[in-house]
């Protein structure tokens, strides 16, 4: 079975911005599709990531459902609110990462399909032959 997976490159620091200190952090590939880790872990997913926003956005949307389902119906609406929402990052979980990558400088630069991630880049490496780090 085929996979999709978006490949970010990181931009050429403008200013006094950071290089990347290792080659393999020019290029990011997120999956296409559903993320078990986001809809498993939430939080502590997009915090790992690296994903600021998110993970802030994510946490205070837990405590505001906490607080809401409390103060309305006593908390019977809580397990379905908290499994919608970990629906909702499991669906949109790895476009929110891909998202959090381009405000950090990486860009959307191709699309690679692969049986898996080693296979996909692969594939993307070959593709790229001699234009790899400016050769």
């Amino acid at each position: 079975m085929t996979r999709f997976y978006a490949v970010l490159e990181r931009q050429q620091p403008k200013g006094r911005a950071k290089a990347p200190r290792h080659p393999d952090d020019l290029y990011v590939l997120v999956k296409d599709g559903f993320s078990w880790p986001a809809f498993f872990f939430g939080p502590a997913w997009a915090l790992s990531n690296r994903m600021w926003v998110v993970g802030a956005l994510v946490i205070v949307a837990l405590i505001a459902i906490g607080t809401l389902t409390r103060s309305i119906d006593g908390g019977a609406a809580l397990p379905w609110l908290l499994l919608g929402l970990a629906l909702l990052l499991g669906v949109h979980g790895n476009d929110l990462r891909q998202w959090s990558l381009e405000r950090s400088g990486y860009e959307l630069t191709a699309i690679v399909g692969g049986t898996d991630i080693t296979d996909a880049e692969r594939r993307l490496f070959a593709s790229m032959g001699s234009m790899m780090f400016g050769r």
